[in-house]
């Protein structure tokens, strides 16, 4: 069933804002093995200030996502997966083919403004295409520590920010221990 997000109060900047296409949380929840899938978050009703998390948003907490596939969402930023003010565990998710970005950049995965730190591990994240910036990740504000990750093929740049990546698989390269700048060579399955 595709949604088109909530209008919700932020009470870190006093704005409604439309988010969570597929899903919305504000918590420590953990977010596990879900088709997220042909979710939006694009719209501005009335009232509201902006429109992002098309697949999920998160924010104010701890939460884990681990092993979802988030495809084919769109969001006017984070067309994927919005983090705001969390320390988020995003871990073993496919992140393949959201689109938006129009906002504030990032379709893939925007992870703005987390008090501490948030872990990007062993994810795919490709494919997808930001009308910006931030195709693949965008980090803005925070410290994001991604390691062991496919950061491929995604339009608008595969990252915006200063996030510390190692052991991963960036398309142009990206500097940190262990990067590689190598095609990923997937099969090709129709998608």
């Amino acid at each position: 069933m595709k949604r088109s997000g909530t209008p919700w109060f932020d009470v870190s900047d006093s704005q409604t804002y439309n988010e969570g296409g597929g899903v919305l949380l504000e918590s420590n929840a953990t977010v596990m093995y879900n088709l997220i899938i042909y979710n939006e978050a694009i719209r501005k009703p009335a009232g509201t200030t902006e429109a992002g998390g098309g697949g999920i948003r998160a924010g104010f907490g701890s939460p884990k996502i681990r092993n979802n596939a988030i495809m084919w969402n769109k969001g006017r930023y984070g067309g994927g997966l919005v983090c705001f003010h969390v320390d988020a565990l995003i871990q073993n998710n496919v992140v393949f083919r959201n689109s938006g970005g129009e906002a504030f950049g990032g379709a893939g995965v925007w992870i703005w403004n987390n008090p501490v730190q948030s872990i990007l591990e062993n994810n795919t994240i490709v494919y997808n295409s930001s009308a910006t910036t931030g195709g693949g990740l965008s980090v803005q504000g925070t410290t994001v520590l991604a390691r062991n990750n496919i950061i491929y093929g995604n339009t608008g740049g595969q990252i915006t920010g200063s996030p510390t990546v190692s052991y991963s698989c960036v398309q142009g390269g990206f500097a940190g221990t262990g990067n590689i700048n190598t095609n990923p060579l997937f099969t090709a399955l129709g998608f």
